[in-house]
């Protein structure tokens, strides 16, 4: 078995990045499509539900996301080096959900402080600043650079052998 180099932080964040992106477009697709107006409400759900479904199926069918696939880059299971069972595909996926909506939930405190006469510097900063320190904690913090979503579903996110 060849050796596995662990996936820089750099990659998984651009990844993300690609992946949040185009979730972001087709839950305003979806959205836009039945009535031609937006609903925040409306939004927030196909936001949820196409990330778990996105995230979900496409690590269990392919061990990558688009974004995943244009960095080169895969997720594992950590114990077998192959791809995650559907099982721990959809831990991880539920897990990565949960850190996004505790991320809302940030956001949502910002806004407050908004409210609440905070400037908007301050107020704006929170939310980004509380997902970047939370993933670069767990990703930093780990030897085999882990997130929490990945250490509940026994996985890793390997440098793909076919991009090299």
């Amino acid at each position: 078995m060849c050796p596995l180099t662990l996936a820089s932080a750099a990659r998984r964040i651009v990844a993300r990045i690609v992946d949040g992106l185009l979730v972001l477009y087709l839950a305003a697709v979806v959205t836009l499509a039945p009535s031609g107006s937006l609903s925040p409400h409306l939004y927030w759900l196909a936001w949820v539900a196409l990330t778990l479904l996105y995230d979900f199926v496409s690590v269990a069918v392919c061990g990558k996301q688009l974004g995943k696939l244009i960095v080169g880059i895969r997720v594992i299971d950590s114990t077998t080096g192959c791809k995650p069972n559907v099982l721990n595909s959809f831990i991880r996926s539920m897990s990565l959900m949960l850190m996004l909506v505790l991320a809302q939930a940030v956001f949502l405190f910002a806004a407050a402080a908004k409210l609440a006469k905070l400037p908007m510097v301050v107020a704006a900063s929170v939310p980004p600043a509380a997902i970047l320190v939370a993933t670069l904690a767990t990703i930093f913090g780990s030897q085999s650079r882990q997130g929490l979503h990945d250490k509940s579903a026994e996985t890793l996110v390997v440098k793909d052998k076919s991009s090299s």
